[in-house]
């Protein structure tokens, strides 16, 4: 019993509504997190990458203008009137030494600036620096700024590694007799690189490759640059300006994951939280919903109640139109109860005056006086016969209490009746009948031949001179049964007379039994006979023989 409870909640309208609203909403909240989380995923990639090679780039740059202010400042220094005197006459050497100091002393990268020249003359400010002519020939071929160092024989002094850069020096008349250089500290590169920290590897090499930062780093075969999402490493190189160097910068994104992991956080919570909050506005509607649904059905089901449903003050207009449409119908089967009662009542009293007319006592009287008459005679054979032919006539109008009968017994019934009028009219009636044997098995109304047969009898023949003649036929077109009932009697004019009561009950009851396209249709003239068609729905016989209509 439990299991079955369980089962029929679970098909219940209200679950199913709710069950789909929340898978529904299960799989719009998956999948609207998981574009979230992929979009922003992707947003924050981009925006950690492009920061990240801005910031390399920087650091590339920012070297390269650190280089350049100092060539700048040597461009300058050859244009000064005292070091252009110098370089024609070699006189005033103070003069140019104490602008060499003076730019050694306002940048603290400077070690030292001197010019080399192509007699042989060094002029410095920093008394370690040495130079030769081959020396001169080598600052003069370098345009650019390169790395060098004590054992490269163009200076000595005590401080490693430096950066050494020159400019020619260009007279007026267009000759270059020298060469002014400078020596930058190599720890202006990693003072650079770790001005803009980016939590990755820097690695700066000469034009031949060799790797001039770190000091002691080795040079890295990169054959691809760009962002590795498997490894979530970005790698990128670019040049540094005023030399022939190569910037290569190698970050792990390892913040990345961690923003990761806090959006995939983010995402999960807000998901749940929609997913709660679908969880109340689903079962919120679906009992709005389901509930007039429920009422509704549970009114269906104590339908015989014909109960009206009052609509509730927040349905759907869905649901009050059901509950609109529930209460039509149940107005409906009302109405239609009412006027089902209304037919039966009246069928009733139609078959009750058929059975009325059938026992009408002239109709009796008659009959019982042919047999007393036949009597006298002593005729007894046809007294059995007309008496069985009576009971027989009775018992058919009787039908065991059906409602409808075979064709076939219809029939019977009516010659039963034409039988004994015979022995009343003797030569003067004649009769026959055509009821086919596929025909046999209709059900039809009982009783609605032998009114016709009776006003063609009293009506039709009785009045007319010579012999009567009173025909009865059957016939089907498609799903419409005909039964003809045709005499040769006086005849009439049926807009001037009116229909006999027998002939008006056979019609009510055709109508009440198959609507009103059924009834009967009189045809006659004066001197031209009757004919009367009762028009009826075929009926065929059920299997327990009563039929229905």
């Amino acid at each position: 019993m439990k299991t079955g409870k369980w089962r029929k909640r679970l098909k219940s309208l209200w679950v199913q509504i709710t069950a789909f609203n929340l898978i529904a909403g299960l799989l719009i909240v998956s999948l609207f997190g998981a574009v979230v989380y992929v979009v922003v995923s992707d947003i924050f990639v981009k925006e950690s990458v492009a920061k990240t090679e801005m910031a390399i780039e920087k650091t590339a740059v920012e070297i390269g203008a650190d280089i350049r202010h100092a060539k700048s400042l040597l461009t300058l220094l050859t244009t000064t009137p005292a070091f252009m005197d110098y370089a024609k006459t070699g006189e005033g050497e103070d003069t140019v030494v104490h602008l060499m100091n003076a730019i050694t002393d306002n940048d603290s990268y400077v070690f030292g600036v001197f010019a080399v020249f192509s007699d042989g003359r060094v002029l410095s400010g920093n008394p370690s620096i040495f130079a030769t002519g081959e020396d001169y020939q080598t600052l003069l071929m370098n345009d650019m700024a390169f790395l060098t160092t004590a054992r490269s024989g163009i200076y000595a002094h005590d401080d490693g590694c430096v950066i050494t850069m020159g400019v020619p020096i260009v007279l007026s008349d267009g000759s270059v007799p020298g060469v002014l250089a400078m020596d930058l500290d190599y720890c202006m590169v990693g003072n650079a690189v770790d001005a803009i920290d980016i939590g990755g590897a820097i690695t700066i090499t000469d034009q031949n490759g060799a790797v001039i930062f770190p000091a002691d780093g080795d040079a890295e075969d990169v054959q691809e640059f760009g962002y590795d999402a498997g490894a979530n490493v970005l790698t990128q190189r670019f040049a540094i300006p005023e030399t022939q160097w190569q910037l290569t910068g190698r970050v792990y994104l390892s913040g990345l994951d961690v923003l990761k992991r806090q959006l995939l956080d983010i995402v999960a919570l807000t998901g749940v939280l929609l997913f709660l909050a679908l969880v109340l506005i689903a079962v919120y509607y679906s009992r709005r919903l389901a509930t007039p649904v429920k009422r509704l059905a549970g009114s269906m089901e104590d339908i015989e109640s014909l109960r009206e449903l009052t609509a509730l003050a927040n349905e759907v207009s869905e649901t009050r139109l059901l509950t609109e449409s529930y209460n039509r119908m149940i107005r409906k089967i009302k109405q239609l109860m009412a006027e089902l009662e209304h037919k039966q009542r009246a069928l009733r009293q139609t078959e009750i005056d058929a059975l009325t007319h059938q026992i009408n006592p002239h109709f009796l009287y008659n009959t019982l006086d042919t047999i007393v008459w036949l009597a006298e005679f002593k005729d007894n054979e046809k007294i059995i016969a007309l008496t069985k032919s009576l009971a027989k006539f009775f018992r058919l109008s009787l039908a065991e209490g059906h409602a409808v009968v075979s064709l076939q017994d219809e029939a019977a019934h009516a010659q039963q009746y034409l039988y004994i009028q015979k022995e009343r009219y003797g030569e003067r009636l004649t009769y026959e009948f055509d009821i086919p044997d596929t025909l046999a098995d209709c059900m039809v109304p009982k009783i609605i031949l032998q009114p016709i047969v009776e006003n063609s009898i009293y009506h039709g023949i009785k009045p007319m001179d010579g012999i009567g003649h009173i025909a009865v036929s059957a016939r089907r077109e498609g799903e419409a049964l005909f039964l003809t009932v045709t005499d040769n009697g006086v005849g009439f004019d049926p807009a001037k007379t009116p229909r006999g009561v027998g002939l008006k009950n056979v019609d009510k009851r055709l109508k009440l039994y198959f609507g009103g396209d059924a009834g009967a249709e009189i045809t006659s003239a004066p001197g031209r006979g009757t004919t009367v068609v009762l028009n009826m729905k075929m009926q065929l016989r059920e299997a327990d023989g009563a039929g229905t209509v």
